[in-house]
């Protein structure tokens, strides 16, 4: 954040264009990084002849020695979904902040808060400080990972936007829980309009009820949930899918303080289910015994990360399955159905079969002092090896 009584304007300068990492994008290029010294940063209109219309997440394989805030052009009209959020495999923002001119075409920032033009979205909130917050009752939309820095940010201390209808994946993931010393503890209210919860878009470790017009949940959005929708149903077990059961959405009574269950060991899934959402059963961290059932197909990242299962079974009809669809570091062994065209195991190491025949290493699951990769395997895990 700037100084109050200083014109920002007059702090930034436009850099080397080879100090910048972009890559090409419909209608121009994204900025994903960049390699220069200047911590007051004005965006060049053009780069590599292209204009800058996007501002993307910090590029693979760039080195950044500072963190600048960032003036951003009049031609920059969109941010890429992962911008803002920290991801697994590389490193969230390449920028400390952005300033946005007053007569920018397409954003405005208010007390910290990027917001679009119209105010319909809130991108991000750069104030590392927020401690209560009334959302504009013109948002509709909250942008993945958007408060990942307000730590100090408790969900009683926030009023909704009366419009909103989708809060994306991570938004409030790092803001404070309410706590109570016993009783009972009131929930936090959420707007009936909302339609639309991403995953842990609550926190991972907080309570709610979900609002009864909600329709699409792309995972678990809070530790601890009550779902009012008709659109999903929920099994004696607490495990909640979507109304046709093809879409598991993950476990719901979470430890609201932890965001943790240890009390739940084992878990059947319904034999119509096709897919797990990522993050589904996340909070189990004593599961030891799983039965995927015969329609599930696809695996979300992270689906059961915490997991304790000794031996991993993967059954024949498995087609998709992320790098951290399981805690692989707490399994013992992995068997891989014979039929199974997609995945297969070469002495304690499980791979993932591409269109072409090519394979990737996911997972080595025991240490060896020495092991020779077999041919074909293109491409490895970053967390294959410990």
């Amino acid at each position: 954040m700037l100084k109050k009584g200083i014109n920002p304007f007059t702090l930034f300068e436009t850099d080397d264009p080879s100090e910048y990492r972009w890559e090409k994008v419909d209608g121009g290029v994204r900025v994903i990084g960049y390699t220069g010294s200047k911590p007051f940063l004005k965006i060049p209109e053009v780069l590599g002849g292209l204009p800058v219309v996007e501002i993307g997440d910090y590029g693979e394989d760039v080195f950044c020695t500072v963190y600048p805030t960032v003036l951003i052009p009049d031609t920059v009209c969109r941010f890429d979904p992962d911008a803002f959020c920290e991801v697994y495999n590389h490193g969230g923002m390449w920028f400390g902040s952005l300033t946005v001119p007053e007569e920018h075409p397409f954003f405005r920032m208010e007390n910290g808060i990027l917001y679009s033009k119209d105010m319909k979205t809130l991108f991000f909130c750069f104030d590392r400080g927020i401690q209560r917050y009334v959302m504009p009752d013109a948002v509709e939309t909250v942008k993945k990972g958007a408060f990942r820095y307000a730590n100090g940010l408790k969900f009683g201390n926030i009023g909704f936007s009366k419009s909103l209808k989708t809060v994306e994946s991570f938004a409030f993931e790092k803001c404070e829980p309410l706590r109570h010393l016993g009783g009972k503890r009131e929930l936090p209210i959420l707007p009936e309009g909302i339609e639309r919860l991403g995953i842990h878009s609550l926190g991972k470790d907080s309570r709610f009820q979900i609002p009864a017009n909600v329709r699409v949940l792309d995972g678990v959005p809070a530790a601890s949930f009550e779902i009012q929708s008709a659109a999903f149903y929920t099994d004696t077990l607490n495990v909640v899918y979507s109304k046709d059961k093809k879409t598991v959405i993950g476990y719901s009574r979470a430890d609201s303080y932890y965001g943790t269950d240890s009390s739940v060991k084992s878990v059947s899934l319904d034999g119509n289910a096709e897919e797990i959402a990522p993050y589904a059963f996340a909070s189990l961290d004593r599961l030891e015994k799983l039965d995927l059932g015969s329609s599930v197909r696809r695996i979300g990242e992270k689906a059961f990360s915490s997991a304790r299962i000794k031996t991993l079974r993967i059954p024949a009809q498995i087609e998709e399955m992320d790098d951290t669809s399981f805690g692989y570091d707490r399994c013992n062994s992995i068997i891989v159905d014979k039929n199974n065209k997609r995945f297969r195991t070469d002495k304690s190491c499980l791979f993932r079969v591409n269109d072409d025949g090519t394979c990737r290493l996911m997972k080595c699951f025991k240490p060896m002092e020495e092991y020779v990769i077999p041919e074909g395997v293109v491409s490895i895990w970053e967390g294959a090896v410990k």
